[in-house]
């Protein structure tokens, strides 16, 4: 089987830790995502599908309170987190917050 990807998102209330149906943090590799809206983005979690952005995206693996319980880590096969990643830059509502430069460069449309 080919690698797979990890991509966490904070989609648990910070409150009691159960899904919040909603994501305003995702986290991929050394890289913090945030979004820019405080109450979130519309995250359901169905089927072995995540749907954000009005796309869907099926996960192979989920673990849930990585980290701590705001935290579920969902793992994707590597082109379905390509186009995941792609989405949610594309949108124009995340930023990337620190992680490797060439990465962070990438995502806030900067160039060397």
């Amino acid at each position: 089987m080919k690698a797979l990807v990890a991509i966490d998102f904070a989609c648990n209330d910070p409150d009691n830790g159960e899904f919040a149906g909603r994501v305003d943090q995702a986290h991929y590799a050394e890289a913090d995502l945030e979004g820019d809206c405080l109450k979130g983005y519309a995250f359901e979690v169905r089927d072995g599908m995540i749907r954000i952005h009005r796309r869907q995206f099926r996960f192979i693996e989920r673990k849930f309170w990585v980290g701590n319980w705001c935290w579920d880590s969902f793992w994707f096969s590597r082109p379905v987190a390509k186009q995941l990643l792609g989405t949610m830059r594309r949108n124009g509502r995340w930023r990337c917050g620190d992680g490797p430069t060439r990465f962070f460069d990438w995502w806030n449309g900067q160039t060397a």
